[in-house]
């Protein structure tokens, strides 16, 4: 049997979910966001508002002719100066079908998608071992 869905419940399953993983409301850092005016534009706020986290947001509007239009991970100028000239931790960029995520850091060094998965690689066995994979973390 095919399940249906309406679109706020699965955004609303999907913060539930994020706020299960880590406790976003002790970071204190600020993070820059490059939506690349595209699929992900009118989720960053929701997400993050959720979370409570600290974000500033560029590229998030969309008029159906600018997608990656010298923005977004294709384009990490855009987010290196926006962090530089905002003082921010973190920039975050997708790009337009936000199925690929690049970050800056606050010295300009980009953490690649290679990067992230390495990352995971590396830290598998412990984020098993607190649930973290399987979303059942109490934490």
């Amino acid at each position: 049997m095919v399940e249906i869905y309406e679109k706020s419940d699965i955004i609303t399953s999907y913060i539930d979910y994020l706020d299960n993983l880590f406790d976003f409301r002790n970071l204190k850092i600020k993070v820059g966001i490059d939506a690349a005016n595209g699929a992900v534009f009118h989720l960053i706020e929701n997400i993050f508002n959720n979370l409570e986290i600290d974000y500033y947001i560029i590229n998030n509007n969309p008029n159906g002719k600018n997608i990656n239009l010298n923005c977004g991970s294709t384009h990490l100028k855009a987010i290196k100066d926006f962090v530089k000239q905002n003082n921010l931790d973190l920039g975050l960029s997708f790009d337009g079908d936000a199925d690929r995520l690049l970050a800056v850091d606050n010295q300009e060094n980009e953490i690649t998608g290679d990067h992230i998965l390495y990352f995971c690689s590396k830290y598998i066995d412990e984020l098993k071992d607190n649930d973290f994979c399987s979303g059942n973390s109490n934490e």
